[in-house]
């Protein structure tokens, strides 16, 4: 169960994100009244998921968020930032703090779920690659310590490969009595007990008589495929051309190391390494999952921080009317697969069209066009976009059974765009135009498109449109709306 420690000096917003969040009994809530005494808090137990408030009194949310980073650098601490503060320096402030996600109030309930459950995914991720790089570096630990410690079987021959002397090890192997080697093959000394490795030394002499003759070093790996026994042989000349020497007739030394152990680890290493790779490749299709494909190489091209500017976008939510009544009457299985089938519909037509999804907010769906590549057509691929779901949503109807509605916003203008997070990583926008288009779909109505007043003066001359008159705008007061109707032929 992932314990969430939630920061702020206000009781209200306590007790709102503690029941938002605790009901569910997936998440142990935390919570501390300032700065301070959240570090206290962290010091007494592991925390990985932090919801910071930025305005607190002794120390705020940014000074928190970099003393966390400073004092608690494994394992890795997921941190969502909360405030009222939108605009743009504020944003880019959190960033460079160290925030993973940042949330402006007043915040939507699911949204501030959703961004939770991605938090907590990315750290079970985190987690079990850290798992993973411990177990190999154990394994090459074990392995250096072995390879130290093996112990060789050491064999003087005679130039027709003859054993003159062999040391020890021949009997801790059970191969034979040490005085019994002498004047045995090194093959035959092998074949008491491994004979396939002893039948592969036999098979290689006359090479390694050859490379001896030289006065060249010879060595090779082999294995003994019924014992399941690794082996490295390694020949050494001593007296290749016959001159007289201390030992006698000696013509080569012979060394042979079980590396068994070792190979075992080996396998161990490559397996821990390969499941390494496929959890990386994992987290790679986490971060292509919720960031542009542009973004998400210049992250891994070492970028540290993205934030920026963009001039000319247009923004699109889109809700699903009368959603909420199925989950009453459908299995949670039979939800998913609905909101999958609409979901992924609409992944592919905003492909399609060159939108750029950002995320999906329970049965909401967000898309942008114009980021994070500039787009001069950017309202007109948005406006095609929007027709297009609705006319989708239709087949996904008759399709699977069900009457669900599109209730559509858009707007158009500048925003700010980035990635939140200094090393797990989401991608968000923020802005009037983001609140503008969101207050958009909210004041709509099903089966229609509801665009602002500036979005309609950038569309008027590909599209036709309905004026629908002053709307009454949370935070905005009245502003004139119209309904995109089509495209004009």
């Amino acid at each position: 169960m992932t314990t969430i420690l939630v920061v702020d000096d206000t009781e209200v917003n306590l007790t709102l994100i503690q029941n938002l969040l605790g009901y569910s009994g997936v998440y142990t809530i935390v919570t501390a009244r300032d700065g301070l005494d959240a570090l206290r808090v962290m010091q007494q137990q592991t925390i990985q998921l932090l919801i910071v408030d930025w305005m607190m009194p002794n120390m705020d949310g940014i000074q928190l968020i970099k003393a966390v980073r400073e004092q608690f650098s494994e394992p890795y601490r997921y941190i969502i930032m909360l405030t009222g503060r939108q605009e743009r320096d504020a944003v880019i402030t959190g960033l460079a703090a160290g925030a993973d996600d940042f949330l402006p109030r007043p915040f939507n309930s699911r949204e501030l779920e959703a961004r939770v459950a991605i938090g907590a995914r990315i750290i079970e991720l985190e987690n079990k690659m850290r798992d993973l790089i411990l177990i190999t570096e154990q394994s090459k630990q074990v392995w250096e310590a072995t390879t130290d410690s093996i112990v060789q079987l050491i064999c003087l021959l005679d130039r027709e490969g003859k054993i003159i002397r062999a040391n020890g090890v021949v009997e801790a192997w059970g191969l034979a009595w040490a005085h019994q080697t002498v004047g045995m093959t090194l093959g035959e000394l092998m074949n008491k007990v491994y004979p396939s490795a002893g039948k592969n030394i036999m098979s290689k002499w006359e090479h390694t008589h050859t490379q001896l003759s030289h006065g060249l070093e010879y060595e090779f790996e082999c294995q003994d495929e019924e014992k399941g026994h690794f082996f490295d042989i390694h020949f050494q000349p001593i007296n290749p051309f016959g001159e007289l020497s201390i030992s006698g007739d000696a013509f080569a030394a012979v060394s042979i190391q079980d590396v068994t152990e070792r190979k075992q680890l080996e396998l161990r290493l490559q397996e821990a390494n390969a499941q390494l790779a496929i959890e990386r490749d994992k987290a790679d299709n986490v971060l292509l999952n919720v960031l542009p494909r542009p973004i998400a190489e210049r992250l891994k091209a070492g970028e540290n921080t993205i934030a920026e500017y963009h001039e000319e976008t247009t923004v699109l939510f889109a809700d699903l009317v009368g959603f909420t009544p199925l989950t009453v009457s459908l299995t949670p299985r039979q939800l998913m697969e609905i909101l999958n089938t609409v979901f992924s519909t609409f992944d592919s037509i905003t492909q399609k069209h060159g939108a750029e999804k950002i995320k999906t907010i329970g049965d909401a769906y967000m898309v942008v066009a114009g980021i994070p590549d500039p787009a001069p057509d950017h309202a007109q691929r948005i406006g095609k976009l929007a027709l297009a779901m609705l006319q989708v949503m239709k087949t996904i109807n008759d399709h699977i059974g069900i009457h669900l509605e599109l209730r559509i916003g858009i707007d158009s203008g500048h925003v700010v765009a980035g990635v939140i997070g200094t090393t797990k990583f989401s991608y968000d926008l923020w802005g009037d135009v983001v609140n503008t288009a969101s207050r958009m779909e909210s004041t709509g109505q099903g089966g229609k498109i509801q665009v602002t007043d500036r979005a309609y003066e950038v569309l008027k001359a590909h599209f036709t449109f309905e004026k629908r008159g002053l709307v009454d705008v949370k935070g905005k007061g009245q502003i004139l709306t119209y309904w995109l109707i089509g495209e004009l032929s």
